[in-house]
């Protein structure tokens, strides 16, 4: 996609005449600075365009919180979730390209741009941008699905954002909550975070019971457990230490696998019997996997 960008914006094609590219390097390491982007916006004649944007550095620091006036006349403020309004646009004079030129001037060269679903972001903002992280990416589960930022930002950071009390999205606080969700996501690694996403199927699955509260602290003491127990070491790992072996159901080929002395059964009943076996702590997974319903009594 970004190189599709690029090659229409070299070459002039039409339509991308207002696209500016950042002044970013060819590549960035360890030690680049991360900064978090955000932007809101508004319905016009042409469709969503730009009407405010924050940036902030590797701290949260909001370091840019400017409103932008949309070229085009605007047929809805979006207030409900951008927070704009007609009162709060009227005096402002800043257009899409005093935004484009200000974040090319503050972004330094290797600098990592950190948005959920930045690409909207980047597209309303009409900016080129090599070197990005979309925390609706880092966190998205199986076949693709996507959590709300607003969900991740209280299941991991343990922070509410968006709150039905506010008019609108703050987009500094939004820009603030991906950033240090990609922070985390980086110092923790994938597979602790793992464990996050039956805390956010917990809290949906309890969210309306009066047993919330006692079953939703149950799950969290057994999941601490579990990141005690397997934090940063594969399942095959702790396996091996144990003294087990990988097992698979099926039929075994005539043709010999040497693929690390697989442990074979033909029967659901072999299985029963070797999940019998397994030590207290590994029968901890096989605990947590099954499904409570909230109306049942819990004691």
């Amino acid at each position: 996609m970004l190189t599709l960008f690029l090659f229409l914006y070299t070459t002039g094609m039409p339509g991308f005449e207002e696209f500016m590219c950042t002044n970013s390097a060819d590549c960035v390491t360890d030690c680049s600075p991360m900064f978090g982007l955000d932007c809101e916006m508004c319905l016009t004649e042409k469709g969503n365009e730009l009407a405010r944007v924050s940036l902030v550095d590797s701290d949260g620091e909001c370091v840019m919180d400017e409103l932008v006036k949309p070229p085009n006349r605007i047929i809805n403020y979006l207030t409900r979730f951008s927070g704009i309004t007609a009162a709060m646009l009227k005096p402002v004079t800043t257009t899409l390209r005093d935004v484009q030129v200000k974040l090319r001037k503050l972004l330094p060269s290797d600098a990592v741009l950190v948005g959920h679903s930045i690409n909207n972001d980047l597209l309303a903002l009409k900016l080129i941008h090599p070197h990005v992280i979309d925390t609706s990416l880092l966190y998205r589960r199986e076949f693709g699905q996507r959590f709300k930022l607003k969900v991740l930002a209280e299941t991991v950071l343990g922070r509410q954002i968006q709150t039905e009390e506010r008019m609108g999205h703050n987009p500094t606080e939004d820009a603030v909550a991906a950033l240090e969700l990609a922070q985390y996501f980086i110092k923790t690694g994938p597979p602790s975070f793992f464990f996050f996403f039956f805390f956010i199927s917990m809290r949906h699955q309890y969210k309306n019971s009066t047993c919330h509260i006692l079953v939703w602290t149950r799950e969290i003491e057994l999941v601490q457990k579990l990141l005690c127990l397997y934090v940063l070491r594969r399942f095959a790992d702790v396996l091996h230490t144990r003294g087990r072996k990988v097992s698979y159901i099926g039929k075994r080929s005539d043709i010999a696998l040497n693929l690390c002395n697989q442990q074979w059964y033909n029967t659901d009943k072999e299985v029963r019997h070797e999940e019998c076996t397994l030590p207290p702590d590994l029968q901890l997974i096989k605990q947590f996997r099954l499904t409570r319903s909230p109306t049942k009594n819990i004691n």
